[in-house]
């Protein structure tokens, strides 16, 4: 039987080959104590570890023989390990009662260097070449503890360094950090599918623990990068102990507002571009006599832009005079936009006048340059010849199915408060004729 088809595994531990942590079932740690033989004792309730392994041919074997021996780093000897037997003798070579891939192996293995190997027996109980020796390293497992994450949240639209602090206890550096067979992975998860890996700030400064295990260290998150969402920072020791999952461990990040309502008011000027019919009939393609307005609604932020929708519209009043007669109605458009808003932020240095040494960064919202495209309709209403003697023709009025896309720029002057310039093109789609207008516009708007 080849050593290549034995796996073991100790149960709560890593597999084989890999550092593998011994844990009591109490969640009481190892407790190593030093003397001259330098012997190892340790504290545990339940004395016992599972091993298992694979063999394809146990059908074949009628029991197996486990062997293990500990490694002495002071004079650089193996020991053989007494194993207890079913009988409750302490053997150096433990006989298993059947071909089961699995034993408790009492009493349990304390934190050391081991190796171990495994003797079949055919079925007619002869023995037969035992594996090769492999190498176990168990190290004693810490049960990760987070206390405090500071700051609990981060917001995108303030100024923020990106660096966090963590406080709890057994939390060691990242096995690519340190030598030590203490060690912890750390990742944010925020949910299933999406981890991100934290990266800590200079260890040999800001990281710091005591005899307790009580720790603290600095890990940086990329305000560009990560996206909004709560996250839980889940350590893992070298055993796979995890800490809990609860408020302790979780932080936020987060625009200030989760929402933004912008409504604004102002002045446009159309510019018919092609019909034929007004510039024909009312002798204009510019017409100055308009009001627009629009309400914005944000519920979608994210670091680089923000995604929302529009409504936005315009009235326009029309009219001119003819030697005999003059004609006058209303323009009247109305689109539903997709919006896209990419928003800038302006850095601020504020400095304490009493402790000039202590500054504050803070950012400011700017500005947005917004994109947007939709549909509406465009609706003609109330266009009527007059005459002399009150004569009138009929009323004619006209909705029309039409597109709508810009661009506009908002500057702003406080947190709420802004102006913006816009820049509208809409296609209406009438019977009988074709029309498109450009309608440039100015407006002042407050942000709710």
């Amino acid at each position: 039987m080849q050593s290549k088809k034995f796996f073991l595994s100790i149960l709560l531990f890593s597999s084989i080959l890999s550092s593998v942590a011994v844990w009591a079932k109490d969640k009481k740690k190892m407790l190593i104590t030093k003397d001259e033989d330098e012997q190892r004792a340790h504290e545990i309730e339940e004395n016992w570890q599972n091993l298992e392994w694979e063999d394809e041919e146990s059908d074949y074997i009628r029991f197996y023989g486990l062997e293990i021996q500990s490694y002495n780093r002071k004079t650089g000897e193996w020991k053989e390990v007494l194993l207890e037997n079913k009988d409750g003798e302490l053997v150096p070579y433990l006989e298993l009662p059947d071909n089961s891939t699995s034993v408790k192996v009492r009493p349990s293995l304390v934190v050391g260097t081991y190796r171990y190997r495994i003797t079949p027996y055919d079925l007619l109980s002869r023995k037969q070449e035992p594996t090769d020796w492999i190498d176990l390293e168990i190290i004693e497992a810490f049960e990760p503890e987070v206390s405090t994450i500071s700051p609990s949240k981060i917001y995108l639209d303030e100024y923020n360094d990106g660096l966090v602090k963590v406080t709890g206890k057994n939390l060691f550096l990242p096995e690519e950090l340190t030598d030590d067979t203490r060690h912890t992975e750390y990742i944010l998860k925020v949910n299933a599918l999406k981890t991100f890996k934290i990266e800590f700030i200079d260890p040999e400064k800001n990281y710091k623990i005591n005899r307790r295990n009580n720790s603290e260290f600095l890990f940086y998150v990329n305000p560009e990068l990560i996206p909004p969402g709560k996250y839980h920072l889940l350590a893992t020791d070298a055993s796979g102990l995890i800490n809990p999952k609860n408020t302790s461990s979780e932080f936020e990040v987060r625009f200030k507002k989760r929402v933004d309502l912008d409504v604004s008011l102002g002045y446009g000027l159309p510019v018919i571009v092609y019909d034929g019919t007004f510039d024909e009939f009312m002798n204009s393609r510019v017409w100055p006599l308009t009001a627009v307005s629009k309400i914005t609604f944000m519920p979608f932020k994210r670091k680089w832009g923000y995604f929302g929708a529009a409504l936005n519209g315009s009235y326009t009043r029309m009219n001119t005079e003819f030697d005999s007669y003059k004609i006058d109605g209303n323009l009247v458009t109305a689109h539903l936009d997709f919006v896209y808003q990419k928003v800038f932020n302006k850095k601020t240095v504020w400095q304490d006048p009493l402790e000039p040494e202590k500054q504050q960064i803070k950012f400011k919202h700017s500005a947005n340059v917004e994109l947007h495209a939709g549909a509406g309709f465009t609706y003609f209403m109330d266009y009527v010849f007059h005459f002399d003697h009150d004569v009138e023709s009929e009323h004619f009025d006209s909705t029309n199915i039409s597109v709508n896309v810009g661009v506009a720029f908002q500057k702003y002057f406080t947190k709420r408060f802004y102006t913006e310039g816009n820049v509208d093109f809409v296609a209406a789609f009438t019977s009988g004729m074709s029309y498109g207008m450009i309608i440039p516009s100015i407006s002042a708007g407050w942000q709710f």
